[in-house]
């Protein structure tokens, strides 16, 4: 009987809150004749629920067939939308577009470069009261020209401001002659915004890419049980989900099927930049180029997950990997600060740290793996691809100027292979050319097994610490030659 009444009042409740949501079924959605009136009754629904700040529901939609108009607009999300384990098919033969957006808009503000440095926002009237994210811009360029691409690469660092003072800190120093901040903010607010229960299905028969979300200055934000399905096609150049300057993001249960991309031409299911404290659980996901594109970010938790990449381009901090397993490709990060941690975590014929040599930017960080199982690929098999240190032609910042290389700590890890490896790098380069003395400070080794490895190796070039390097090794069957 108590069981009886405790399932009663859990459905009434349920039923009150749906009452204050709006839901596209009673707009005349599943009585809609063509996938453009589909589209244009899901924008005046989601149109409404944020005008009037109540949620909005799919509760009996189980299927939609969506086709993008020729001048679409992101269809805005408010703080609350459920789309109930709703299939979504999508067709995109107009221009390409985002389908949903979430997004506050951004106000000016002039902050010192002492002040960005150290959080410290209460002398400005505007950030003083309140909740905010910051975003600071340097406009003098990290990279002045990334090598094969000649494009600049510009840094950014947020800062969510509560009553003047930042919970976070930029990666890198702003109080320097180098430098050149401006900045934004946005309004924020403590509540936890929800997507979930989403399957978002893309047609081959598109000639334009549509992606899902785009969502920019906001905080708190949950993605939870939500699923991306992408046809094989010959388009490239995928941002499925993009995130920018936002703050406290959550993702759980994602899934994501392929991406538009190739295992040549670039495409991503997670584009993020400008974020901090991003954390993502249960996440399941694969494409030909990769899953995650970021940069510019600041901390983020990944646990539980399977992922074949996971990119900070230029400039990161604080990265750490809990239970995850890696397969087939590698993750690359470059300007990277902080600490990059694997506990736990597996690796299959993947790579664990890849430098882009594009930027020619390597900066110090401590890169950490405790518990965990490398099954090397024998066609690449290394710990970390060093890439080319030649930076003949490249205009390297001063900050940069040091070719630094991460603290290495290696505690209880078994690196083993289904058939025989004469040699296992710790560090591959692609050239020696233009080598010379790194700055690194220690290698710790704690219990490291090979298994069908013959011997494990420093380096396939002459690669020379500045200072004699702390070592602690204990490795079995073979220590590090050369």
């Amino acid at each position: 009987m108590k069981k009886l009444i405790a399932i009663a009042l859990i459905l009434i409740i349920r039923l009150i809150c749906m009452a204050d949501m709006l839901n596209p079924k009673d707009y005349g959605v599943l009585e809609a004749k063509t996938g453009t009136e589909v589209y244009a009754i899901l924008s005046k629904v989601h149109n409404e629920a944020v005008k009037k700040g109540i949620g909005v529901t799919y509760e009996g939609v189980k299927q939609l067939y969506v086709e993008i108009p020729k001048t679409p607009v992101d269809i805005p999300l408010g703080s609350y939308t459920d789309f109930a384990g709703c299939e979504m098919t999508v067709k995109n033969d107009a221009v390409l577009t985002y389908l949903f957006g979430m997004k506050e808009a951004s106000h000016p503000v002039e902050l010192s470069k002492k002040n960005i440095d150290r959080g410290n926002f209460t002398k400005y009237k505007s950030l003083s009261s309140g909740l905010y994210i910051v975003s600071v811009e340097d406009e003098n360029p990290w990279v002045a020209e990334r090598r094969g691409f000649g494009e600049k690469v510009i840094r950014k660092d947020l800062f969510l401001v509560e009553n003047g003072k930042s919970k976070s800190r930029p990666i890198a120093q702003y109080n320097n002659k180098n430098s050149n901040p401006k900045a934004v903010y946005y309004i924020a607010t403590p509540e936890k915004k929800i997507v979930k229960n989403l399957k978002f299905v893309r047609l081959s028969e598109s000639k334009q890419m549509i992606w899902l979300l785009r969502v920019q200055g906001i905080n708190n934000l949950e993605i939870d049980n939500v699923e991306i399905d992408t046809p094989e096609t010959d388009i490239i150049g995928d941002c499925a989900i993009t995130i920018l300057d936002s703050s406290n993001l959550t993702m759980n249960d994602v899934r994501i099927n392929g991406t538009y991309s190739s295992t040549v031409r670039w495409g991503y299911g997670i584009m993020m930049n400008n974020t901090w404290n991003s954390t993502f659980r249960n996440m399941h996901c694969d494409a030909k180029w990769g899953v995650f594109g970021t940069n510019n970010t600041n901390l983020v938790h990944i646990y539980d997950s399977d992922l074949n990449r996971f990119d900070v381009h230029c400039y990161g901090r604080d990265i750490y990997c809990v239970n995850t397993v890696f397969r087939n490709l590698f993750n690359r990060v470059t300007s990277f600060y902080g600490v990059l941690s694997y506990e736990g975590c597996r690796f299959i014929n993947f790579v664990p740290m890849n430098f882009d040599q594009s930027y020619s930017a390597y900066t110090p960080f401590d890169l950490v793996f405790r518990n965990c199982d490398i099954e090397a690929d024998s066609k690449r098999p290394y710990l970390i691809w060093g890439g080319s240190l030649d930076r003949s032609g490249f205009s390297v910042r001063k900050e940069l100027k040091t070719i630094v290389f991460p603290n290495i700590e290696i505690r209880n890890m078994t690196v083993s292979s289904p058939r025989e490896i004469d040699k296992w790098w710790i560090y591959y380069m692609g050239s020696c050319q233009g080598l010379t003395k790194v700055k690194m400070e220690s290698l710790t080794i704690d219990s490291l097994r090979l298994v069908n490895i013959r011997e494990m190796v420093w380096s396939n070039c002459n690669l020379k610490t500045a200072k004699k390097l702390k070592k602690r090794l204990t490795a079995s069957p073979a220590l590090i030659t050369n």
